[in-house]
């Protein structure tokens, strides 16, 4: 499948889906962007203007990064199910979410304390760790196992996909940074209230998150097939 043509079920899966997956990005994301967005503030206000200051950064970085990883999970299972037909998707998200919830965060933690580890110190290493295990959270849902089992397998898929999924990450950044300052310039021109900026970039988020996730998990659902038939299967002597 081609590229446009990935973007083209990602749409035609969320406006199909429209109101399942606000109902999730509602119950599962809204959540997490306020706690972030609170401790966030909390931080800065208190590391403005001090050497300190770059914490904030730091906290902001990690925390979105964070609950990036955790609010996927519902999302993934929703499309991996709409794809293969299958019945009762909400119920099954948010099953899934819950029954991995814990141990997908102490995955994430652990997974971005290294990618910021990595990026301060080297950049490079940050990028690669980045890459070589973007997809866990998928083959975790995909193989309906914990996240630290799924470790080898999306570090099979990384390297054989290294440079896709690089691509992914870079022009989801990209389109992510370019409707965040279109939407910061509209909201200033009209407003300067900080909780107008706040409430504006969390809707946007609301909407391009679960449309981040639809993308990635239509690519990983084409690439795990492929990577399974290759499997060899194991004989019994």
């Amino acid at each position: 499948m081609k590229r446009i043509e990935y973007v083209k079920e990602t749409f035609s899966l969320y406006v199909n889906n429209f109101w399942k997956i606000t109902l999730l990005a509602l119950t599962i994301c809204l959540p997490f962007l306020l706690v972030h967005g609170f401790t966030s503030n909390v931080v800065y206000y208190y590391v403005s203007y001090t050497p300190a200051e770059i914490f904030g950064d730091y906290t902001n970085l990690f925390l979105s990064m964070v609950f990036f990883v955790l609010v996927q999970i519902p999302l993934i299972k929703f499309i991996q199910m709409e794809l293969n037909g299958e019945e009762n998707q909400l119920s099954s998200s948010y099953h899934i979410f819950f029954k991995y919830g814990f141990m997908a965060f102490l995955f994430a933690i652990l997974y971005i304390s290294l990618i910021v580890i990595g990026i301060t110190l080297f950049v490079l290493p940050g990028i690669i760790v980045l890459i070589l295990f973007y997809f866990t959270p998928y083959v975790m849902i995909y193989k309906k196992q914990n996240p630290f089992r799924s470790l080898g397998t999306a570090f099979r898929l990384a390297k054989k996909h290294f440079f896709k999924i690089l691509l992914i990450i870079l022009a989801m950044g990209l389109i992510d940074n370019l409707f965040s300052s279109i939407l910061l310039l509209a909201i200033s021109g009209v407003s300067s209230d900080y909780l107008s900026i706040f409430f504006g970039q969390l809707l946007l988020n609301l909407i391009f998150f679960p449309l981040l996730t639809i993308y990635t998990t239509c690519r990983f659902h084409d690439w795990f097939e492929e990577l399974e038939e290759h499997v060899p299967v194991k004989k019994l002597h």
